[in-house]
């Protein structure tokens, strides 16, 4: 009921919106085939989807045990973000000896919360890197096994603009069976 509900305000939004704005093509194409009459006006995220192209990575050269897993939150840090869970991974990561490293890339009002977390739960596998321009944040992507990579294949499946890791919470699953992703 709540569902069909929250659907009902939906279209009645739209319907009686004097603008409307979508963060992506297939977002404003939903949108126009509920209503065609209305503009729908693109205005796409601002990563460069020509720029961020992921590298081919080669299993055979990778020595997982000297070398560690390296997991990468790259975008905003704030309270909505769910980057306590992240830290918390990193602690059941170190609890199970796992060599994982855990990057966090970015700014924002948690930033300075997060850093003296990590320290008080003496997180030596978490890594605070300085956010900087796009070339360094695709560097950083690049150096990644794990965010970079499944975004792109996401994005690909899912016939969506690849609008990067970044601006999302980055709820990670970590008492699965399996490998597990959350995608927003």
């Amino acid at each position: 009921i709540i569902k069909k509900l929250l659907y009902r305000m939906e279209l009645k939004i739209y319907q009686e919106a004097d603008k409307i704005i979508a963060l992506s093509p297939g977002v404003q194409r939903y949108i126009q085939q509920l209503f065609p009459n209305k503009m729908v006006e693109l205005i796409p995220n601002f990563s460069d989807v020509s720029f961020f192209v992921p590298r081919e990575k080669t299993a055979d050269a990778r020595n997982f045990i000297k070398q560690p897993l390296t997991i990468l939150y790259s975008g905003a840090i704030g309270k909505v973000n769910g980057l306590d869970q992240y830290l918390d991974l990193a602690s059941e990561a170190n609890k199970l000896d796992k060599n994982w490293r855990f990057e966090l890339m970015g700014t924002g009002n948690e930033l300075k919360r997060l850093k003296k977390k990590a320290t008080q739960r003496q997180l030596k596998n978490v890594y605070f890197i300085p956010f900087g321009d796009k070339t360094s944040v695709k560097t950083q992507l690049e150096s990644a096994d794990f965010a970079y990579n499944l975004q792109n294949e996401f994005t690909i499946t899912a016939q969506r603009r690849n609008r990067g890791v970044k601006q999302a919470g980055f709820l990670v699953l970590y008492k699965t069976t399996m490998p597990s992703v959350l995608a927003e």
